[in-house]
């Protein structure tokens, strides 16, 4: 069982550049790569991942100033997730808030896309999902492509009780470009952790991980 404590705490200032990694404008240029790769899960044969729900909470204080909302976002991270999350914080005229994350994974690219616009943002991140109290979350999960959209928050919390799933990337297809693909991919992963301000590490641990799930606690 590994120990993923890079995740939490505060990103350090993102003055990191991708050194020899691609650049991120030549990273995006990886979804016909990313389309050949998913993150394995051990659940892939058996559960299917619930679609994501975005919910809003908003506050006021008692002067009537706005405090910094919590989003829960629950459930695959989808293709889509990344543009529903910015028209939910646009129809509640959210611009401070953390985000909870509770999430068995999904597409790579937009766990990515997520990332950065939640750094963009200057959000926080956090492990749970809604609870019956306000501001009171209850335990959540994260496990693949998951950990890429947590990475994105400023400040990243996560309890005792969170849970961290990680394995490595496969290739849906088999053929002589895999190593290719597969090195692009890797500098496209290890330059995003590293302008997170979370150590490749995380990265070295998902592919020794192998295809089945891990937990990675803290």
């Amino acid at each position: 069982m590994e120990d993923c404590s890079e995740l939490s705490g505060r990103a350090a200032a993102s003055t990191h550049t991708l050194g020899q990694a691609h650049s991120w404008g030549q990273v995006l240029n990886l979804k016909r790569v990313l389309s050949s790769f998913i993150f394995a899960t051990a659940f892939t044969s058996f559960v299917s991942a619930a679609e994501p729900s975005i919910q809003a909470v908003t506050f006021k204080h008692p002067d009537g100033r706005s405090a910094p909302a919590e989003i829960y976002i629950d459930g695959e991270i989808t293709p889509a997730l990344p543009r529903q999350l910015a028209t939910a914080l646009g129809a509640n005229q959210i611009e401070r808030a953390t985000i909870y994350i509770n999430s068995v994974g999904g597409d790579l690219q937009a766990g990515l896309e997520l990332g950065e616009f939640i750094r963009k943002l200057g959000f926080n991140t956090a492990i749970g999902k809604r609870g019956h109290a306000q501001g009171k979350p209850v335990p959540g999960s994260c496990q693949s492509a998951c950990l890429l959209v947590f990475a994105g928050g400023v400040y990243r919390f996560a309890d005792s009780t969170a849970y961290f799933g990680i394995h490595r990337f496969f290739s849906r297809q088999s053929g002589p470009q895999d190593l290719a693909l597969g090195q692009v991919l890797s500098a496209a992963i290890t330059g995003y952790l590293i302008k997170m301000d979370v150590s490749p590490k995380l990265f070295q641990r998902m592919v020794g991980a192998g295809a089945v799930l891990q937990k990675c606690c803290r």
